[in-house]
């Protein structure tokens, strides 16, 4: 594939990735009332209880004690990272991708070096997701009697959305042709969530896929441990006070997108947890919730997109781990 048109489509596929979904009329801002540590339903319209909120509350980030590097390190950062960056501009997505990983094992993660070297490897990561470059994260699927868009998407633990978008299916089909060459991304997801840095990570096959910003409950309330994705619900409507309120009204303040955590393991059966999005951009980077993970809106239907929805007889739900 000629590499102006993988530049066309790389810059085509992340504007659409990101910017489709979001509507103007959803600008609102609410910061009065946080979301709940209750029951979260999620039949549909999904509706989901929350209690009353107190002001969002700054906490320091946790520091690792400066890293000091040698001048040979200094030079083999900057060479990898400018290879990363320059590989990236030319679409060549795999050396942009492996240059920029060696960069990040070299750096301490609280260094603004390491966020941009991360954050870079992010915009490859989505890069590679949301087009049709190929790299050993993908596959091709020859169609057979018998499959199903959905079968498809749960065989490779990606998401229906993901396979429209890469086989320039449109969003309101699923219509597949036997013998089909179908090309999935092979996800294997995990997520871990630092309270002190306030960041969430997005693994595949254990390797940093991408972080975001996040915000966490007010005086410590987020509970840490292991957990699953239970549940996806895109548009959330949200119950307070045995009212609801409809997705888009500026009293409802999860945000575009709600994903429910169920925890695993020796954790505590906590309730009513999850990762959602917020109409308050600014409380992001601070406790500013009642327990819930928060996420810019733009983010969390990024996170949204990536992540499959299964039930537990599929064995694939993504682990979370959070941690302090």
């Amino acid at each position: 594939m000629p590499k102006l048109f993988i530049l066309a489509a790389i810059s085509f596929a992340v504007y659409y990735f990101f910017f489709r979904e979001n509507s103007p009329k959803n600008d609102t801002k609410q910061t009065s009332i946080p979301e709940t540590t209750e029951t979260v339903e999620t039949t549909s319209p999904a509706v989901i209880t929350a209690a009353e909120s107190t002001e969002a509350v700054a906490r320091p980030v946790a520091t690792q004690p400066a890293k000091k590097y040698t001048e040979s390190e200094k030079l083999t950062i900057k060479s990898l990272y400018t290879k990363a960056k320059l590989a990236f501009k030319e679409a060549d997505l795999i050396t942009a991708k492996e240059n920029t990983e060696q960069v990040l094992k070299l750096l301490n993660e609280n260094s603004s070096d390491w966020k941009n070297a991360a954050e870079l490897l992010g915009r490859i990561n989505i890069a590679i997701f949301t087009t049709g470059y190929m790299s050993p994260d993908k596959t091709i699927h020859t169609v057979k009697r018998g499959d199903s868009l959905d079968k498809i998407a749960k065989q490779y633990h990606t998401t229906l959305k993901a396979l429209q978008n890469l086989n320039g299916i449109p969003p309101t089909s699923s219509t597949i042709r036997l013998g089909q060459s179908i090309t999935a991304f092979k996800g294997n997801w995990s997520i871990k969530i630092s309270k002190s840095k306030y960041r969430l990570y997005l693994y595949n096959n254990s390797k940093l896929f991408k972080f975001y910003n996040v915000g966490t409950g007010r005086n410590n309330k987020t509970p840490e441990g292991t957990f699953e994705v239970a549940d996806k619900i895109k548009e959330p409507t949200w119950e307070y006070n045995g009212k609801k309120y409809a997705f888009g009204s500026k009293e409802n303040v999860l945000g575009t997108r709600w994903m429910k955590l169920r925890a695993t393991g020796v954790t505590p059966d906590y309730q009513g947890y999850g990762i959602h999005g917020t109409w308050a951009p600014q409380s992001i980077g601070k406790m500013s919730s009642n327990g819930c993970i928060r996420m810019k809106n733009e983010d969390v239907e990024e996170l949204y997109s990536i992540l499959p929805k299964y039930s537990d007889t599929n064995g694939l739900l993504t682990s979370v781990t959070i941690e302090k």
